[in-house]
């Protein structure tokens, strides 16, 4: 037995002394310091079900049997792992469904930005990544963490064939007038951000006063391009002089579907005035 170098026994049965082990856990324990020599990685203190095995199997090849171990407690342990672990792939395809169900959705992502400032939008999902164990959202060509998520304000189902939105409550206004146009301008018709920003708007004019449906106001002289989006004012040019004009604006919203406002009746001024 060489005391000097710490190693007892002879043969095949030396066995090096354990200091470092013990006595380095007291004295980190004193110092207040934290050593962990055998799990590098924090993911790897989990135990999981392989983990398990091999320990149970490493026993049980190991034991006396002369007094064989108590599989019981083996058995019981091996099925709440086995419990555990479909709750957690429940839980993660449960999560996946989730996300999976956002693309083609609108909804509200935000960050924060530099100086405080939050900055909102308002999209359809585009798609859903799954990169470094974490779920991603992309809105607008941008990428969004799950946390970023404000609201979802989902797809149009049976409400799809509803108009969005109700202009006949309103009135578009004449402003100015000459001899050969007219300038108008009309109230958005909702106070919803997200249903206003799909809105489209066509200008449409007519000497016939039956311009009080889609159909009586597509029948008359559109002017300009059809579905702008953002429209709220317009100048129609090249009329006749001293003409009645009804005007309308068609709405389609972002469900396809099509309204009108209230008619605008407007005369242009006589020549030369």
């Amino acid at each position: 037995m060489d005391y000097t170098s710490g190693v007892y026994g002879t043969g095949n049965n030396s066995y090096s002394k354990s200091r470092t082990n013990t006595e380095q856990a007291k004295e980190a324990k004193k110092s207040g310091q934290a050593i962990d020599a055998v799990y590098a990685d924090p993911k790897e203190k989990q135990v999981s079900v392989d983990n398990f095995l091999q320990l149970m199997i490493a026993q049980l090849k190991n034991q006396d049997f002369t007094n064989p171990v108590d599989d019981t407690q083996y058995v019981t342990q091996l099925a709440q792992f086995a419990t555990m672990q479909q709750m957690q792939e429940l839980a993660y395809h449960s999560k996946s469904n989730f996300m999976m169900s956002l693309v083609g959705k609108d909804v509200t992502v935000a960050k924060l930005s530099y100086g405080g400032k939050v900055d909102k939008v308002i999209a359809p999902v585009e798609k859903i990544s799954f990169v470094g164990n974490e779920f991603k959202i992309f809105v607008k060509g941008k990428e969004y963490n799950i946390d970023q998520l404000m609201e979802i304000h989902g797809t149009p189902t049976e409400e799809s064939s509803k108009p969005q939105v109700d202009p006949s409550k309103y009135t578009i206004l004449p402003k100015n007038k000459t001899d050969k146009s007219v300038e108008l301008e009309w109230p958005v018709p909702t106070q919803d951000e997200l249903i206003a920003s799909k809105l489209k708007y066509t200008v449409y004019y007519s000497t016939g006063s039956a311009f009080d449906t889609v159909e009586e106001v597509k029948s008359g002289i559109r002017f300009g391009e059809s579905e702008r989006s953002g429209l709220t004012k317009e100048i129609i040019t090249d009329l006749e002089p001293d003409t009645t004009y009804f005007i309308n604006v068609i709405v389609k919203d972002g469900n396809g579907q099509e309204t009108v406002y209230q008619k605008a009746t407007v005369a242009t001024k006589k020549k030369g005035e």
